[in-house]
């Protein structure tokens, strides 16, 4: 992949979570038990997403 376009996806990535961090900043202002939830099943999920990659990609 040519290094520009790389960058590019690189920057498209931050950019995304850069915006789903201030959102999920902005909705969860304080420590809720609803927050909590939330932040549980985000960690699962990327738990899950990364083992998933490792397992399809890795060596």
């Amino acid at each position: 992949m040519p290094r520009s376009l790389a960058g590019d996806k690189r920057g498209l990535l931050v950019t995304s979570f850069n915006r789903g961090y201030t959102s999920y900043e902005q909705t969860y202002r304080t420590c809720t038990p609803a927050a909590r939830v939330a932040v549980q099943r985000f960690l699962d999920e990327g738990s899950r997403l990364s083992r998933d990659i490792a397992l399809r990609y890795g060596n």
